[in-house]
């Protein structure tokens, strides 16, 4: 989005004394065209979040691909997006740098870790955090159900995290419109912590933490393996 537009404080002062910077747009779309052609490669614009009307259809008029992570992607009923609703010109991930990995997102450690750092303004907060999670865990379990992916029978949201959740989610992905579909190294590796936790200086190891396995043990694990062979065989 930074494209478009891009929020500048001035030096020593508080965030509400800052504004939003216009840019030129049109310009910098067609640099960002003329060096795609350049480098042969395709181009994910990352429009997550408050995004400016009209800004993702002037995307994908551009062919920038939109960034489409599985956490934000709901319908008007609350309830998660068929892999055939998304929209073919994007990149299809579960999560990013800034969100829980998916296992820490069903488990909800993130939001044990937002409270902990009392990174929640209010003090109900994190309690209703925690109440629409689980609504939230049962709508992916509908969602993969639909989508017909077996799952055992009494799974719901209040199972505890498991592999069979874990290839359910990335095949779900991996059968979308999306023109490309992506493992995250983190998801990859079963990691629990995320790379970043927004809000935060130094409380937290932002851009610090390993991950939980080496590139040579990523290619010899079985689940590991799995998931990169299914996402092979569906795309």
């Amino acid at each position: 989005m930074a494209l478009q537009h891009l929020y500048w404080i001035p030096a020593g002062h508080a965030p509400a004394d800052g504004a939003y910077v216009a840019y030129a747009l049109d310009d910098l779309l067609g640099i960002l065209a003329l060096e795609s052609e350049r480098h042969h490669c395709l181009v994910v614009g990352e429009d997550l979040g408050t995004v400016p009307p009209g800004f993702r259809e002037r995307m994908a008029e551009a062919g920038v691909l939109s960034y489409r992570v599985l956490f934000f992607e709901w319908a008007p009923d609350g309830s998660f997006l068929a892999p055939e609703a998304y929209p073919e010109w994007a990149l299809a991930t579960i999560g990013s740098h800034d969100l829980a990995t998916l296992r820490g997102w069903w488990e909800g450690h993130d939001l044990l870790l937002k409270d902990r750092l009392g990174l929640f303004p209010d003090p109900g907060e994190a309690e209703a955090q925690r109440a629409r999670r689980a609504v939230e865990r049962g709508h992916l379990v509908q969602a993969l159900r639909g989508a017909g992916f077996s799952l055992p029978t009494s799974f719901d949201a209040s199972t505890a995290w498991n592999d069979a959740l874990d290839i359910a989610a990335h095949a779900f992905l991996a059968r979308s419109r999306a023109a490309l579909a992506m493992v995250q190294l983190d998801d990859l590796a079963g990691n629990l912590d995320q790379v970043n936790l927004p809000g935060t200086v130094d409380q937290y190891p932002n851009w610090r933490r390993k991950v939980a396995m080496s590139l040579e043990q990523i290619a010899d694990d079985v689940r590991a393996c799995a998931l990169m062979s299914l996402m092979s065989a569906a795309r």
